[in-house]
């Protein structure tokens, strides 16, 4: 991978004691070691390194054994946990509330001046992050969403004691919607919805011993992009959609191309998820070995446990292991594996998708990398994300650092062309800033 001449500032945020250590060194009673004898280590950059998965066969070993290292570590994703995602209200059927606001016609436009507004603001220029309302600025006229009743509303803002809604529009999606963009240049909106939080696919056992209900791989509220023409503010028009298997992360508009991270969070196959041997062998052969700290047991069962779940793995079907997506009510289809970018770290199985579409829904493009980031910066050019080590912590001894992947954004696919390492976490995209083809960060 090409990398980008990335500069991290020597701005650094000081740990606390009363965090347990969190600045990532013990500290006795004769100050912290020194650097002969550290109590942990960093990773090296080496392994942070992106690489394309050449072929499926290569996809399926890294997925098994990346799988097999979840169930083997002393952290194990909470299998068959549920997970709180905001859903939203029953839609009630659309009304005036009080008769205050009424939708207009186009006949109701007043012949006044040409009105100008200001835009939303945003963290860095001429890149628009999604909000809940957005400013035409040459009409005055407001898009907001209402979440509640996932509706889209058109309002006639100016002057402010005459305001009026000129269209509301129920937003044909069953997702919860969270933002969106105005690309008034082309008389474009573009509505996010999805679910989000921690995912963790697969099943876990009952205290009989039988393995619980799960979730399959997809099997949650999954994103949607929704496209409007709203050349005519009285009747925006559903032009195209875009769903994908990954719930939102963040997403950016640059210029007339939209910017989706998700991730997606891999699972068990179906061949495990209600195999009640297999559970039994996880948490109960293994476990009460690994507590009798009885090594040639734990090997054994350890093999028995990476096999059973390869073999499982090189039989399930592609559209069982990868997200699928699909444009304008097409078939779902799923990503591609050589669009897929792996680092050589063991790393939590996890998978962030980047899509980048046009703001009418035309020339989508996605690439995936195992991931698991949580936050990401946008700049002109680029979409960075940012994982802390807590994303491949499988060594008790690894120091907090953080690893930020840049992805060069235009008029394809997304392209990972950098990646910079530096001690410390990173608290939010607001802790970075990308000046002069140098990127600045301050961690704690």
């Amino acid at each position: 991978m090409n990398s980008r001449n990335l500069l991290f500032g020597a701005a650094l945020a000081f740990g606390l004691a009363a965090c347990g250590g969190s600045s990532g060194r013990a500290i006795g009673p004769d100050g912290p070691p020194g650097r002969d004898n550290p109590t942990t280590e960093p990773t090296p950059k080496a392994l942070l390194e992106l690489e394309s998965f050449g072929s499926c066969g290569e996809f399926r070993d890294y997925y098994a054994q990346a799988l097999a290292q979840d169930f083997l570590t002393a952290f194990q994703p909470c299998w068959g946990c549920e997970v709180a995602l905001a859903t939203g209200a029953p839609s009630p059927a659309a009304s005036d509330r009080d008769g205050t606001l009424a939708a207009g016609t186009a006949e109701d436009a007043p012949n006044s001046p040409p009105r100008t507004v200001t835009q939303t603001n945003t963290q860095e220029q001429g890149v628009d992050e999604a909000d809940l309302i957005e400013a035409d600025p040459d009409t005055g006229d407001f898009y907001l969403i209402s979440q509640l009743t996932r509706e889209l509303l058109v309002i006639d803002s100016l002057p402010a004691e005459a305001m009026s809604i000129r269209a509301r529009v129920r937003l044909d999606t069953d997702k919860f919607p969270n933002g969106l963009y105005l690309d008034a240049q082309n008389d474009r909106l573009v509505v996010v919805a999805g679910g989000g939080g921690v995912f963790y696919a697969g099943a876990g056992p009952t205290d009989d011993g039988a393995a619980e209900s799960s979730f399959a791989p997809g099997g949650f509220f999954g994103s949607e992009l929704l496209f409007y023409d709203v050349s005519n503010p009285f009747a925006p028009v559903l032009t195209n959609r875009f769903v994908t298997e990954g719930f939102t992360v963040d997403s950016r508009r640059i210029d007339d191309r939209v910017h989706l991270v998700t991730q997606f969070g891999f699972g068990l196959p179906r061949a495990l998820q209600q195999d009640d041997s297999f559970f039994r062998l996880v948490y109960e052969d293994y476990q009460r070995a690994a507590a009798a700290e009885d090594e040639p047991e734990v090997q054994r069962l350890s093999t028995e446990i990476r096999q059973r779940i390869a073999n499982a793995v090189d039989v399930a079907s592609l559209d069982e292991l990868l997200p699928s997506q699909g444009v304008g009510g097409t078939a779902m289809q799923p990503l591609a594996c050589e669009a897929i970018y792996r680092p050589d770290v063991n790393e939590r199985l996890g998978l962030i998708m980047i899509t980048s579409v046009d703001t009418d829904g035309n020339n989508p493009a996605t690439v995936g990398t195992i991931n698991n980031a949580w936050q990401i910066y946008a700049s002109r050019d680029s979409v960075f994300l940012v994982q802390t080590s807590g994303g491949w912590w499988f060594r008790d001894s690894q120091t907090q650092q953080t690893a930020i992947y840049e992805f060069d954004v235009g008029s394809g696919p997304a392209r990972p062309v950098g990646l910079g390492l530096v001690d410390g976490w990173v608290n939010g995209s607001y802790s970075l800033s990308d000046f002069e083809s140098h990127l600045r960060l301050v961690t704690t």
